[in-house]
C-alpha cells in the first residue's frame, strides 16, 4: 500500500478573465488573500458592496478604465461650469 501526502494548495480565480493561480505548499492565503501582482477591487456603497479579485493584467486595465472614466467626469463638469462639490 502506498500513501502520498497532497500538499495543501489555494487556487485563486480572477473575476474578470477568469485566469488561475495556484498557491501550492502553501501555509495559509497570501496577505489579504492577493495573490502577487493581483489586485482586490472594493466597492462599497450604502445599498450593497462588492468585490472583485483581479489578476496583473485584468487590474491594469480597470485601474486604467476608472482613471478614463474620471478624468471624463471632470472634463464634463469643467465645460459645465458646475462646482466640484456638492454641498448640499
Amino acid at each position: 500500500m502506498t500513501i502520498r501526502e497532497i500538499p495543501r494548495s489555494f487556487l485563486y480565480v480572477c473575476d474578470a478573465c477568469g485566469h488561475e493561480h495556484r498557491q501550492e505548499n502553501a501555509q495559509g492565503h497570501y496577505t489579504e488573500s492577493v495573490p502577487p501582482h493581483w489586485s482586490r477591487l472594493r466597492i462599497r456603497e450604502s445599498a450593497s458592496d462588492n468585490e472583485y479579485l483581479l489578476c496583473e493584467s485584468c487590474g491594469i486595465r480597470t485601474i486604467l478604465a476608472i482613471n478614463r472614466v474620471m478624468d471624463n467626469i471632470k472634463a464634463e463638469l469643467l465645460v459645465k461650469g458646475e462646482p466640484k462639490n456638492d454641498t448640499d
